[in-house]
C-alpha cells in the first residue's frame, strides 16, 4: 500500500529537492510551524515584559575657548576631537575601573559610554544606555568623567588667562602714567600763557610810560626853548639847566622803554611761544599713545572676556522615555526566529525520514 503523505523523491537525483516538495513538506508540517512561531513569539513577548528597560543617560560638556585664529574662527584649549579620544581611551576606562570594577556584581563595559561631538560643534557629550537600577553608578561615572575633563582644561587655560590679566594691569599702568605726563604739560602750558598774559600787560605799562614820558618832554620842551632866550640872572639859568637836564633823562629813559617793547619783550614772547608749540606737540604725542594704549587695552579685554573656560552644560541625567526596542518589536522579532525554526524542523524531520526509509 502506498503512501500518499510521503512526497515522492525526483528520481533523477535523490539528494535534490525542489521547490514543490519543499512546499509540500511545510503544508504538511504547518501546524508545527504554527505552535513554535507562537511559542518562541509567546516567550520573546514574556521577556519583553520582565526585562529591565534601558534609559539613554547623557553628559555634555562644552569646550574652553583661548582665543580666535585669523579667520575668527574659535581656538579651543584643547579640540572636540581630541577630548573624545582623551575620554575613549583615558577618562572613561579609569573611572570605570575604580568606580565599577571594585563592585564586582556590576558589570558596565568601556564601549557602553559612546562619546560623539555634533559637527562643528564645540559641546562634546558622553551617552550611556543603561537601566535604572545602575543609573546612580552610570551617572556618576560620566559627572565624574566630566569634571576631570574640566579641571585638566582649568589648568591649562590659567596660562593665557594670566597673561591677558597681567597684559591688561601693565596697560593699566601705562595709561596711568600717561595721563600724569599730559596733567604735566597742560600744567606748563598754562604756565607758559600765564607768561604770555604778564608780557602784554608788562608792554601796554611800557607803552603808557612811554606815552607819558612822550607828553611830559613835549611840555617841558617850550619851556626850555623860552628859557634859553631869556637868561637874566644865575637862577634862571640853573633852572634851565635843571629843565634841560630833566629833559634829557626822560628821553633816556623813553629810549629804553622802546627799546625794551621793541626788542627784549619780542624775544621773550617768540621764546615762550616756542615753548608753547612744543608743549603742544608734546601733548598731541602723548594723546596719541594714550589713544593707542586705550586700544590695546580693549582688545586686551576683549580677548580675556572671549577666553571661556570648558564648563559641563549638561549633568548627567535620563531620558523621559526609555530606549531600545519595544515589546512589539521583541514579539515580531520573536515570531519570525519561531518560523524560521519550524521550518528548519519541518525540513529536518523529513530529511531524517527519509534517510531511515
Amino acid at each position: 500500500m502506498t503512501n500518499t503523505n510521503r512526497p515522492t523523491i525526483p528520481p533523477e537525483n535523490g539528494d535534490e529537492i525542489s521547490l514543490r516538495e519543499i512546499y509540500e513538506i511545510i503544508r504538511q508540517k504547518q501546524l508545527a510551524i504554527i505552535v513554535i512561531t507562537v511559542l518562541f513569539a509567546a516567550i520573546a513577548g514574556a521577556y519583553s515584559f520582565i526585562r529591565p528597560e534601558n534609559y539613554a543617560y547623557q553628559a555634555c560638556v562644552s569646550m574652553g575657548v583661548i582665543g580666535r585664529d585669523a579667520n575668527g574662527q574659535p581656538i579651543f584649549v584643547d579640540s572636540p576631537q581630541g577630548v573624545e579620544a582623551q575620554l575613549n581611551n583615558a577618562y572613561i576606562p579609569f573611572a570605570i575601573d575604580s568606580l565599577v570594577n571594585k563592585k564586582k556584581k556590576i558589570n558596565l563595559p568601556t564601549n557602553d559610554f559612546k562619546v560623539f561631538s555634533p559637527k562643528d560643534s564645540s559641546i562634546v557629550c558622553i551617552k550611556t544606555d543603561a537601566p535604572k537600577h545602575l543609573g546612580d553608578i552610570v551617572s556618576q561615572i560620566q559627572n565624574t568623567v566630566l569634571q576631570r575633563l574640566v579641571n585638566d582644561n582649568t589648568k591649562i587655560s590659567a596660562v593665557p588667562k594670566a597673561s591677558s590679566a597681567a597684559n591688561i594691569k601693565q596697560l593699566q599702568a601705562t595709561s596711568e602714567n600717561l595721563h600724569t605726563q599730559i596733567e604735566n604739560v597742560l600744567a606748563q602750558e598754562h604756565t607758559v600763557n600765564t607768561e604770555l598774559t604778564l608780557l602784554k600787560t608788562k608792554d601796554s605799562v611800557l607803552q603808557n610810560q612811554s606815552h607819558r614820558l612822550t607828553q611830559m618832554i613835549d611840555e617841558m620842551r617850550p619851556l626850555v626853548q623860552k628859557g634859553i632866550g631869556s637868561v637874566h640872572n644865575d637862577s634862571t639859568a640853573l633852572t634851565m639847566m635843571i629843565q634841560n637836564n630833566q629833559v634829557a633823562q626822560e628821553q633816556q629813559q623813553l629810549f629804553k622803554i622802546e627799546m625794551e617793547r621793541s626788542v627784549t619783550l619780542p624775544k621773550e614772547q617768540a621764546s615762550l611761544l616756542n615753548d608753547l608749540n612744543a608743549l603742544k606737540r608734546q601733548e598731541n604725542y602723548l594723546n596719541a599713545k594714550v589713544a593707542a594704549n586705550a586700544a590695546q587695552m580693549e582688545l586686551a579685554q576683549a580677548s580675556l572676556k572671549a577666553l571661556q573656560l570648558t564648563h559641563v552644560v549638561r549633568p548627567s541625567s535620563p531620558s523621559l522615555e526609555p530606549v531600545g526596542p519595544g515589546k512589539g518589536v521583541f514579539i515580531i522579532l520573536g515570531a519570525f526566529i519561531g518560523f524560521i525554526l519550524g521550518i528548519f524542523y519541518a525540513l529536518l524531520s523529513n530529511a531524517l525520514k527519509s534517510n531511515k526509509e
